[in-house]
């Protein structure tokens, strides 16, 4: 007599749709931090007087910059870069922000107007573009949390999953539609066809069907509204995938225009500025 074979139980976990935090998140964040507050009190205590100004802020804060700004070089030029890309994007996160602090300390946190006669070298114009770049930058985080909460959300209760497995099922679906339909009468036909071009429930007034019909009608009727389901489901998603991505065509151009007019005042300011420092017979 043989016994039947047992197989061991599986214990379902439930499915997890965000990314694990990283390690590196606290780092870059401490990393920041300790830049920010070790600046703040070189330039509180005037450790070095003639250069407080500048080498307390001007010059970190554009070195950070550059380095916020090296996570571009790594998501489109430069992807072999050691490091993943998660772990980038939170340096280029926090570090951005510190270097808004740190330039803050080095314009001594007085917000003049853009083209104001005593500020230099586009000085004003160079901040007021860091912060629409770093304020941009939050607000895309900000946006991020949200649109991926409204995506996780039609996943996890759609019953199929995200995007690309959704368009697949729906695909599946008209499939199963076209073969109920296929040799029946023109309003059972018209009826379907109808149905799936549109995302909103079946109609509930019913054609007249033959009784030979009735039941590959219910069958379809049924599949129909699985359809108009996913297809909302899809729609929202892909809504919430369109909205980011507005939001990070926006932070890509403006970005470039903003690294510029930093360059051209951390450049001018520093040939202006430091050489004459340095050797004080210059004009």
């Amino acid at each position: 007599m043989s016994t039947p074979t047992k197989y061991p139980l599986t214990k379902t976990s439930k499915r997890i749709w965000h990314t694990p935090r990283s390690r590196f998140a606290w780092f870059w964040f401490s990393f920041s931090l300790i830049c920010c507050v070790t600046l703040y009190v070189l330039d509180t205590f005037d450790v070095v007087s003639e250069f407080s100004r500048i080498s307390h802020g001007g010059i970190p804060a554009y070195i950070m910059i550059l380095m916020g700004a090296a996570y571009s070089l790594r998501t489109r030029f430069m992807r072999n870069l050691p490091g993943k890309a998660q772990n980038w994007l939170w340096m280029h996160m926090w570090i951005g922000i510190g270097a808004l602090i740190v330039a803050g300390l080095h314009d001594g946190f007085l917000f003049l107007p853009i083209f104001s006669y005593t500020e230099s070298h586009l000085g004003m114009l160079a901040l007021y573009s860091l912060i629409l770049i770093v304020g941009s930058g939050i607000a895309g985080r900000l946006l991020d949390r949200w649109q991926a909460r409204v995506i996780v959300q039609e996943a996890n209760t759609n019953g199929v999953g995200i995007a690309g497995t959704v368009s697949s099922r729906l695909l599946e679906l008209e499939y199963i539609v076209e073969r109920l339909y296929a040799g029946k009468s023109e309003v059972f036909k018209q009826y379907c066809a109808q149905a799936i071009r549109s995302a909103d429930e079946p109609l509930r007034n019913l054609p007249k069907i033959m009784p030979q019909e009735q039941a590959d009608f219910q069958r379809a009727y049924t599949t129909l509204q699985d359809h108009a389901r996913l297809k909302r489901s899809l729609m929202k998603q892909e809504h919430a995938r369109r909205i980011f991505r507005g939001w990070r065509t926006g932070h890509t151009a403006l970005a470039p225009l903003a690294l510029l007019i930093i360059t051209y005042h951390a450049l001018t300011q520093l040939m202006t500025t430091m050489f004459h420092l340095l050797i004080p017979w210059l004009p």
